[in-house]
């Protein structure tokens, strides 16, 4: 083994940790727009529970689809399977990036149903919400996706030409910026619908899914269906994402039960999709680091050899920690700055408890779940960021409502 096999303090592979890990981190804190672009919809939140019932659905559906996607795209850039190159590349980087366009019209079309369905029975939505679940979603999900895949290639690129490890960097980095593109969507499709422009949303997401769904059939008779990725990621992804929806739904109904509470304290919501992206990027972060290891032979495939990775363990935990600070702070002068009364110390509680249990929970269950997987014959990549990623949006939300609800008066 590499990297030995005993709980062995390596202050260089530590600090390049918590570097890394606080570098992908703090753009994260980017994630205080979404929020406070999210927390503008409080007021209409305690009215209308399909949009609280909602958000943390859409949020899943990001988790899934750029999960997967980063998840292949930074360890094929690791073990060489494809160029760090958006031109003149290979046919499994083009094929990842449409099978990924697929499971972002799966998972929103999934996700939609099972959520009205589950709200409408727990009595949070009417029969009439169905309209609105299902082409909010559809409008904010393949909307998102499809501006952001470029993104995450532009990121994943960068961090390896310059020699930094995508998988620390790739996906904390990205996952805020579709936070902000889901959010954004989101909001977008809100206004619409309550304005009376349901019909409008309804015929822009079929528009999204009509030109670009005939492309990727046309796409998948030539090439796609020969193509070992594509098969692969739709065999393994569509389930996980399903099971992950399942999350966001109980997420949402969580926060539509809480919302009350919390809508007095609008800061709540701001930081909310912040802290759940830092989970699950410090979880991803550690999760791949392991997932890649796996592939190249330097970690057995063993619960036990997590002991290999003590030194990032640590590395990253002492990030969240350290950033949980920053969030707060940050997330205070943004409060303050646009018209909220938010509370200091408050805060600071708040997102230092949430990232420190939250990350130490999560990097633990990424890497049992690696480890499982790899020991199926599965993939990791297909498991590992979708799966942490939405525990990590329901453990998160869990950990913020029960904290907010204990140091918020």
């Amino acid at each position: 083994m590499g990297y030995g096999a005993t709980y062995k303090l390596n202050q260089r592979i530590l600090w390049k940790s918590f570097l890394q890990c606080t570098f992908a981190l703090s753009f994260s804190s980017g994630g205080l727009l979404s929020g406070r672009v999210v927390s503008e919809l409080s007021p209409l939140m305690a009215l209308h529970h399909w949009i609280v019932a909602l958000y943390p659905v859409v949020l899943t559906v990001r988790g899934d689809v750029a999960g997967v996607f980063t998840g292949n795209l930074t360890t094929m850039l690791n073990v060489g399977k494809v160029k760090a190159s958006w031109r003149g590349n290979n046919v499994d980087f083009y094929s990842l990036i449409r099978v990924s366009i697929l499971l972002a019209y799966i998972d929103a079309s999934l996700v939609g149903l099972l959520a009205f369905f589950v709200n409408l029975i727990f009595g949070q939505v009417s029969v009439e919400s169905m309209s609105q679940f299902m082409s909010s979603s559809l409008f904010t999900c393949v909307l998102a996706t499809l501006i952001s895949l470029p993104l995450n290639c532009y990121v994943a690129f960068l961090s390896f030409n310059r020699g930094l490890d995508p998988d620390v960097i790739a996906y904390p980095v990205v996952g805020i910026l579709n936070d902000f593109l889901v959010s954004l969507c989101f909001s977008v499709s809100v206004s619409m619908i309550l304005s009376g422009q349901i019909l409008l949303v309804f015929i822009v997401a079929l528009f999204l899914i009509v030109i670009p769904l005939f492309i990727l059939i046309t796409w998948y008779y030539r090439v796609d269906r020969f193509v070992k990725i594509y098969s692969t990621v739709v065999k393994e992804a569509v389930p996980v994402g399903f099971v992950c929806s399942f999350d966001g739904v109980i997420n949402g109904l969580l926060l539509a039960s809480f919302i009350e509470n919390i809508v007095h304290h609008s800061e709540i919501l701001m930081i909310y999709p912040v802290l759940l992206n830092a989970i699950g990027g410090v979880g991803s972060s550690f999760g791949s680091v392991a997932t890649t290891k796996l592939a190249l032979g330097y970690l057995d495939s063993k619960i036990s050899s997590v002991r290999v990775m003590f030194n990032e363990f640590f590395g990253m935990l002492f990030s969240g920690i350290f950033m949980g600070l920053v969030y707060s702070v940050l997330g205070y002068g943004l409060a303050y700055l646009t018209g909220l009364t938010p509370m200091l110390l408050n805060m600071i509680i708040l997102c230092i408890l949430v990232m420190f249990i939250g990350s130490m929970v999560i990097m633990i269950g990424s890497y049992v779940i690696g480890i499982n997987a790899y020991n199926m014959g599965w993939d990791p990549d297909n498991f590992v960021i979708p799966l942490e990623t939405s525990i990590a949006d329901l453990f998160g939300a869990m950990l913020v409502i029960f904290v907010s609800l204990v140091v918020y008066p």
